[in-house]
């Protein structure tokens, strides 16, 4: 005689309310936890913003450009600066070209910051075609620019791979799409966007301690889980700086010279800025790389997951960033 009672459905039903309680106990306890560092960070910033108004008005001033309702800064785009949003770019140019140099065939980057003096919304940034020598160019579609989003990480981030217990903001992520993760500086916490099927958007929390095994949100098995093909509109903040990569691709058969154009940053139709960019192609391709104590002998580079297979999609990305030699299977090399 079958029970009322069914103990396996009852079993799975517990487990998943018991789950469910890990999850709330382990948001609470990842609350309770001293963030040190990011209130450090906290405290330095509420601070620092001010005063870099004032000091980028001084600035706009003394160079005898027309203050606007934002300032950018053409600033290193490989640098072991933490550009956070309360950090002034001391090693930035104001209103400063972006120049870039490389050679055919290559990706090489260009940064600035912007700098708002009022909370905007919904703030636009759009590449040209880049101008070159006997009516030559760079497609826009060889442009790709992204936002750098500043999100929290450990409190070794930046500097070690190493965990710890604590949170700190770091600009980390390159994103077309900013909104793709959430940052709440409220609760100190990430948060995912996922959309389903039929387009309504749901947020999980990705800043789960691993010690509680609750954040079992993987980005790379996530179906809805996307960023965007082109950057989207983005926000700025009263007196903050925010980070920005552009990429630039040269083909193979590109003409060597100089090209240019710029970045046109609107908002509602009404142009905020235009950043200048230059950029410089050699005549002629770098050869693979090769090792140090034979010159003769490819470089072989691996990395940790990095299995093109015969992607060929797969394969170029790996190529296009420097691993030229990717293919191994089964954990065994394939070169």
């Amino acid at each position: 005689m079958r029970r009322a009672y069914d103990y396996p459905q009852s079993c799975h039903i517990l487990r998943a309310a018991l789950a469910a309680l890990a999850l709330c106990a382990s948001h609470a306890v990842a609350q309770a936890w001293p963030n040190v560092i990011y209130q450090e960070q906290k405290a330095r910033a509420a601070k620092a913003m001010p005063a870099n108004r004032a000091r980028v008005e001084g600035e706009l001033k003394a160079a005898g450009v027309p203050a606007g309702r934002v300032a950018w800064y053409a600033v290193p785009a490989m640098s072991d600066v933490m550009r956070l949003a309360d950090t002034y770019p001391e090693d930035g140019v104001l209103s400063g070209e972006l120049q870039v140099v490389l050679a055919q065939g290559e990706f090489e980057p260009a940064s600035f910051q912007l700098f708002a003096f009022d909370d905007l919304k919904g703030v636009t940034l759009s590449t040209t075609d880049l101008a070159g020598p006997g009516g030559a160019k760079i497609s826009g579609k060889d442009l790709d620019l992204r936002v750098v989003k500043i999100w929290f990480q450990n409190g070794n981030a930046w500097v070690s791979y190493f965990d710890d217990p604590g949170l700190k903001l770091v600009p980390e992520l390159l994103l077309h799409d900013e909104n793709l993760v959430k940052v709440d500086l409220q609760k100190e916490a990430n948060y995912a966007r996922v959309r389903d099927e039929k387009g309504k958007e749901s947020w999980v929390w990705i800043s789960a301690p691993k010690d509680f095994g609750s954040n079992n949100f993987n980005p790379r098995n996530e179906k809805g889980f996307r960023d965007a093909d082109t950057i989207q509109p983005v926000a700025l903040d009263r007196n903050a700086f925010k980070q920005f990569i552009l990429t630039v691709h040269a083909a193979k058969t590109q003409k060597p010279g100089t090209y240019r154009g710029k970045i046109a940053v609107a908002q509602g139709g009404k142009n905020l800025a235009e950043i200048p960019v230059a950029v410089r192609v050699l005549p002629f391709e770098l050869p693979l790389p090769r090792t140090f104590h034979d010159l003769d002998k490819p470089m072989l580079i691996r990395m940790m997951g990095a299995n093109g297979g015969s992607d060929p999609k797969k394969l170029q990305h790996y190529y296009d960033h420097g691993m030229f030699h990717v293919g191994f299977k089964h954990n065994k090399e394939t070169v």
